[in-house]
Parts: C-alpha cells; structure tokens; sequence
C-alpha cells in the first residue's frame, strides 16, 4: 500500500516567553506544589528560577500559530490570557482566567472560544465558564464500530505508484470520501466544590448545551477558487450510504440540540497539575443529556471513568505515566455525531471528541473508532535529558516514547449490513470489532519553569486499518495526561 507523507508548518511565536497556552494554564484546578527538580550546568535549579520570576496581580499573554496541512490549508490562530494572579506567593497558580482563542482555515474550519476559570467569583468554590463554536468542513467519518467497518486507502487516492509509475486508480472515488460537514456550538457552566481538601477529594456539577449541525461535505465550497483540474467530484460519500442505508436514521442525519447536565466527584494527590511527577488523578462522571422533537428518543445516561497516576523512577528525572479510561452508555440511545464526545467534568479544552488524532491512540486516524462505549490506555516513560535557560526562563527537555490502545465495548447496530453480500466491501467480520487498536509513538517537550509545555509528538498505528501513513506529527501544548 502505498505512503502518503503529510508535511505539517508549525510557526509558533511566544510573546513573551513563557507564554501560557489554553491547556496547560486552566489545567491548574488546586493548589499546584512546584517540587525541586535536577540541577542544571550552571547550578539553578527549576525551583529557584521560578521564585525569581513570581508574577502577582494581572497578567496578560497571547499565542499566535500559523499550521498548514493538505485538508485544511493554512490555518491561523490567536490565542490570549488574562490572569489574575492574587498575592505575591501565589504564583504559578492563579486566582482567575479569562481566555479567548480564534483560529480559522483556507478550507474554512476554525474555532472560535472564550473560556472563564474563577475561584474567586463563589467564594470556596471553583467555577467555569466556556462557549465554543467549531465549523469543521472536512470531519472525519469512517463508519461505525472500528475494526468492524474497512478502511480503504484507495477510495480516496485519485493516482497509485507501481515501479515508479504513476496510473490512474480506477478504485477512487474522492478524497472526501470519508469526511462529511459538521459545525459545533457549546455553552457550558460547571462548578467545583470541596468534599475533603486534605485528601484532595472534589464534588462536581455542571449543566451545557450543544448544537451540531451535520451533513454532506459542501464541495461546492470546497472546490472555490481551485482550477477545474484540481477540483473534487460531488459524489457520493460514506456519510450519505449510512443515511441511505439506514444506519443514520433522518432523525439524526442533519443534527440538533442537546442540552446535558453532569455531576461527578474527583481525586487528585499529584505534586502538581503541570507535568507532574508523582500522585494519582481520578474521576467518576454521569452525564445525561437530552434529545427534543424528532430527537427526542436520543436521551440517554452515560458514565465515564478516568485514572492516571505518575511513579518516579528516577527522582524528577524519569517519570513513568499511565493512565485508563473509559464511557458507557448505561440507559437510552445517543445519535451517531454524540458517540464520539467524551464527556468531562470541566470544559478546560476547546473540545473533547473522537478517538485517534492528537488524542488517544495518537497516530490513528481521527474517529477511526466510533460506538456507544469505548475505553481508552496510555503508557509514557518521561525522561528528563537536558536543563538549560534562556533568558530568566529555566527549560527542560524530555523525551517520552509511549504506547496508546482503545477498545469498543458497545457497538452500534450494523441492522445486518456487516453480513450483506452487497455492502461486503465496506465491512468486516463483526467480531474483529472488539480487537483493540494499538499505536506506538515518541514525544519531545520543553518544559518551562515548571508550568508551560510545549510538546511534539510522532505516533504510528500497528494496523495499516487504522491509518497506512507513518508520518503523523502533532504539535500542542501540554501532556494529553
């Protein structure tokens, strides 16, 4: 099978340096203990290099990124903090955080996000506030159930090379054959309350409302502007067989409204939220959300668990992280677009959706795997190789090779189309369905006086199944865990 190689631009500029990114500031829900690490060359250590630079009162940084990618093109994006950070002391932690991020592409999928955090605004209480809209006219659909639906690379490739020629592929359909359209709006509210503070034990509650409009690729809009030559045929899509076939009911196929609410509790005894080194992290969630009108036999109540936990092997130099998780769909039925959402107790990045991508298992294709109940595992060796500083700013460099897995635990219904002999091309055996995907990979990361990250990440698949493309790089910031 032939590689296709992606080739991502990452132009990343922090005004000023350390700025600090979206996910690695509002993951810093308590008290955050800045431990001692490894002594640099020059004798400072991390520790000390933050105490020179205790920042106190209000703050401000911005992000701006320019990434291109052959889906989307270029896509620019901004984004800016407002900190509050209290009393001289308090330091990296902060008291209250206003973010706003906006991001948009050539091929006109963005996000545009404002984000609250306050331990300040009920007093004793932790409260968040978010409201995100995400177009995506390019989103992944590769079917249903994993293994259970095929993937087939040649559907989308207009051209193969054989002894380094190059034919025409009398198989290809288009490249967006496995994407359809699909916008996103959320508005969501979430409080946090104390149960035991010494054992750092949380109470959670939270209510929001999403909105998804979903539908046939617009390749109308997707064609603008390009020659005719190198114009994508409107055909039909995986997408639009589903809705033919019956496996999306019109009910579901164009979207709507879902209000949720959520309540939870948490247990939390890492050193800190920011590249910890030692402690466990874990969350017990039930969400419930709703379905109105035609949708209104998409009600349902699921429940998530999440647990990581970080052992030093080497004192604050090696670092070995895992973490499992999963979701389960207890009572009710949930429309097809709802099944990749991994629900949360706080809305702290702009979305929480779809296995495979950036997320886990990094490297597989983004919601290779969707069903009603999945779970999720990663395991990360941290190692600390190099301590140097630039400006006041004391900067570690890591190097974390990982292994990702996520398994289907309650498939959709297939109504029998996996055992039809004339939709055998886009199935498989039903029992490969519960066979779990694997991916391999290695990450650098430069941490920043302990509370800003910068990560890259490369993974690969075990299976060609889940992605035949080798060359997956993500760049983000923070750990996923």
């Amino acid at each position: 099978m032939i590689m296709k190689h992606k080739f991502l631009l990452i132009l990343t500029a922090l005004l000023p340096l350390p700025l600090l990114a979206q996910e690695t500031a509002i993951a810093m829900d308590h008290e955050d203990e800045v431990s001692e690490v490894f002594t640099s060359i020059d004798g400072v250590t991390i520790q000390e290099a933050v105490r020179a630079t205790q920042k106190h009162g209000l703050h401000w940084c911005m992000m701006p990124f320019l990434t291109y990618s052959e889906q989307l093109g270029f896509t620019g994006k901004v984004a800016g903090s407002l900190f509050d950070f209290g009393n001289a002391g308090n330091f990296p932690n902060y008291d209250q955080l206003i973010y706003g991020e906006l991001s948009y592409s050539t091929r006109r999928a963005g996000t545009l996000r404002a984000y609250y955090d306050s331990k300040k605004l009920i007093e004793n209480f932790k409260f968040d506030a978010d409201i995100t809209f995400q177009p995506d006219a390019l989103y992944d659909f590769y079917g249903f159930n994993g293994y259970a639906s095929n993937y087939d690379y040649y559907l989308i490739q207009p051209f193969y090379n054989e002894n380094y020629y190059i034919h025409d592929n009398p198989d290809y359909i288009s490249s967006t054959f496995y994407r359809m359209k699909r916008n996103y709006l959320r508005a969501a509210a979430d409080i946090r309350g104390i149960i035991k503070d010494s054992l750092g034990l949380f109470w959670h509650a939270g209510l929001g409302l999403q909105y998804y409009s979903v539908g046939h690729v617009d390749i109308e809009r997707y064609n603008r502007g390009k020659a005719p030559m190198d114009q994508l045929p409107d055909t039909i899509t995986l997408y639009d067989q589903y809705v033919n076939w019956g496996l999306i009911t019109p009910a579901e196929a164009n979207g709507g409204w879902h209000p949720y609410i959520h309540a939870g509790a948490s247990i939390d005894s890492r050193d800190r939220a920011i590249n910890p080194h030692r402690g466990f992290y874990g969350d017990l969630i039930l969400t419930g959300t709703f379905g109105f009108g035609d949708l209104s036999g998409y009600t349902n109540l699921k429940v998530n668990f999440n647990w990581k936990h970080h052992v030093t092997l080497w004192e604050d130099v090696v670092t070995l992280a895992y973490m499992v998780g999963g979701q389960i769909n207890i009572v009710g039925d949930s429309p097809f677009y709802l099944n990749g959402t991994i629900n949360q107790l706080l809305s702290q990045r702009d979305m929480y959706e779809g296995v495979g991508g950036e997320n886990l298992p990094r490297g597989m294709l983004r919601n290779r795997l969707l069903g009603k109940g999945f779970d999720y595992a990663s395991i990360e060796l941290r190692a600390n190789l190099l301590q140097f500083k630039v400006g006041k700013e004391q900067l570690v460099l890591s190097l974390n090779p990982f292994l990702d897995e996520v398994m289907l635990l309650q498939p959709c219904d297939l109504q029998g189309f996996d055992e039809n002999p004339a939709t055998a091309d886009y199935f498989s055996n039903s029992t490969n369905q519960y066979v779990p995907h694997f991916s391999v990979g290695c990450g650098a990361r430069v941490t920043v006086s302990n509370y800003f990250v910068v990560s890259c990440d490369w993974a690969m698949p075990l299976k060609e199944q889940d992605n035949n493309n080798l060359m997956n790089l993500y760049f983000t910031v923070g750990y996923l865990f």
